[in-house]
């Protein structure tokens, strides 16, 4: 399996950072056989200033 960062972007002017990764896994043939994507949902605390 290899897994790669694919997309990284906030929102709510960035108390939310949303991290896409995208994994693929192959056979034992080395063919491809799965490809998988997962968002990753971080609240970011906002510091006091």
């Amino acid at each position: 399996m290899q897994s790669t960062v694919e997309d990284i972007y906030e929102k709510k002017g960035g108390a939310l950072l949303f991290i896409i990764i995208r994994t693929e896994a192959t056979n034992q043939r080395g063919e491809l056989a799965v490809e998988m994507s997962k968002t990753v949902v971080v609240r970011q605390s906002r510091s006091a200033k």
